[in-house]
């Protein structure tokens, strides 16, 4: 099922026909494909009846405005909002700038970090055409990226999985491969 619907994305992104289309006209696909037939996200809807919570919400509070998505655990009564997510236009050239609003992509996501009440460990932004990973507090300019036309490739597909996948990102093992990556870069700086 991933596969076909890493296929799919990297048809429409190829052949330029997701150009055109608008956040609002992409977001239910986005949200349904990637984060939940690929990476394996499951929405209030498709939550296990008996255990409870699920782990991808739409449009959360987070201060004064709304994040898109976040995934976490969520539940009637509680809500951990570990990696709040915003979504731009493929149109969005440019994820770091302004693009006829106050603030940028990864700006708009930050906000939604800091004012997640400690809660977010990391918060990600796409423009329909790639994904990025940020480290929160850690970073606004540091991160993971993914070219979502490139999924299909084995290696990428598995980078993929492996940082942003529901089994790996939920229960820390994400953060577990960051503590050494930082380390390893402060290693580097102090040699130098």
């Amino acid at each position: 099922a991933a596969r076909k619907v890493l296929e799919e994305w990297h048809a429409m992104i190829t052949d330029g026909s997701i150009l055109p289309q608008n956040e609002r006209e992409l977001q239910p696909e986005f949200f349904r494909d990637l984060c939940g037939v690929v990476l394996g996200y499951k929405s209030f809807s498709q939550k296990d009846k008996k255990t409870g919570p699920w782990t991808l919400g739409y449009e959360q509070r987070s201060g004064k405005g709304f994040v898109d998505i976040c995934f976490g655990t969520f539940s009637e009564k509680n809500k951990l909002r570990l990696a709040p997510f915003e979504l731009k236009a493929p149109n969005t050239s440019n994820l770091d700038i302004p693009m006829g609003r106050k603030l940028s992509a990864v700006a708009q996501a930050t906000e939604y970090a800091v004012n997640s009440n400690g809660e977010a460990k990391w918060f990600l932004v796409s423009n329909c055409l790639e994904i990025r990973l940020y480290k929160f507090p850690y970073s606004n300019y540091l991160y993971e990226s993914w070219q979502i036309a490139d999924l299909i490739k084995p290696e990428e597909y598995a980078r993929f999985m492996v940082l942003l996948g529901a089994k790996n990102l939920l229960p820390g093992m994400t953060e577990k491969l960051f503590t050494p990556s930082r380390q390893a870069e402060k290693d580097i700086t102090n040699e130098l």
